[in-house]
């Protein structure tokens, strides 16, 4: 127990006197991977706001299906009985054209079916679909139906819309996978300039008997400090960011559903646990390149 004692008490001795030589160095990679941290987080908050919005709409979509004039009674029965045959058809609601008329009417506060000869407006069924994936099958089963005039679900706009967020959500994902890998490059390449500062202290080490994980340990313990310290920063900055942005939205622009909050915590969790793999990986490898450098006498 003494001994464990006495190399943990070491071990924090050289971590402490790591950072405390080289504290410009410290900092600079602190402030440097912290900021890239904010932009990263940023950049997720982005891209998940922008899938669940894609996701809100395309779930929100109906298909208007319009019927034939002489299409009433047992014939409008019959074209509901075919709908709910089709598969993924989750909810069907019909509305007669006299129906759609007092809606309009009562929406408007006007009466205008005095001055009506014939009701223009066209018997409709609104049609909800369960996987928006397949709106274009269930719309096509939809056509060969007897008694359907003329669809509707704007399905231009949709392709148009995720055309668009297609192109976005692939800048996002090159511009994370390349900010991650800034990040994880400035932390090992401070790692490998600490190396450098103090190249004479582990040759020392190295030559008097050190164990090669007494010299490694501490280089990569700096790396992993680094990391949580710039990862919590950077966090709490933009959450108490985005809960501002949120409250903002909720008060002035409702209508916009954001991804709530707490969602991000998880991101974190995910960020700094592949972040710490990689560090580790990375830094224990430029270490082990320099110590075989030592043995050879190089």
């Amino acid at each position: 127990m003494k001994y464990l004692e006495t190399i943990l008490i070491s071990f924090t001795r050289e971590v402490i006197n790591s950072i405390s030589k080289n504290l410009g160095m410290f900092f600079s990679a602190l402030t440097t991977t912290s900021l890239s941290f904010l932009v990263l987080y940023l950049l997720l908050i982005f891209y998940f706001n922008i899938e669940n919005i894609q996701k809100k709409i395309i779930n929100q979509l109906t298909i208007h299906v319009y019927l034939d004039k002489d299409i009433k009674g047992e014939k409008v029965r019959e074209v509901i009985y075919q709908l709910e045959r089709i598969n993924d058809i989750v909810s069907i609601q019909y509305i007669s054209s006299s129906e759609a008329l007092r809606r309009i009417e009562k929406e408007l506060n006007i009466d205008i079916s005095k001055d009506l000869v014939v009701n223009p407006l066209p018997n409709i069924v609104y049609v909800k679909v369960g996987d928006p994936r397949k709106i274009d099958d269930v719309a096509n089963n939809i056509k060969k139906i007897k008694g359907v005039k003329e669809i509707d679900y704007w399905q231009e706009y949709v392709k148009n819309l995720s055309k668009i967020i297609d192109i976005l959500n692939k800048i996002f994902i090159f511009l994370i996978v390349l900010l991650s890998f800034g990040i994880l490059t400035i932390i090992s390449n401070t790692v490998k300039m600490t190396i450098l500062a103090r190249r004479n202290e582990i040759r020392i080490m190295h030559l008097v008997g050190a164990p090669n994980w007494f010299i490694k340990y501490p280089l990569i313990t700096e790396g992993i400090i680094i990391l949580f310290l710039s990862n919590f920063f950077a966090f709490y900055f933009v959450k108490i960011f985005y809960n501002v942005f949120s409250n903002w939205i909720f008060s002035n622009a409702s209508f916009i559903s954001l991804i709530p909050s707490d969602f991000f915590n998880t991101i974190r969790n995910y960020i700094i646990l592949i972040s710490f793999i990689l560090i580790i990986f990375m830094t224990s490898n430029t270490i082990e390149k320099y110590l075989k450098k030592l043995a050879q006498g190089e």
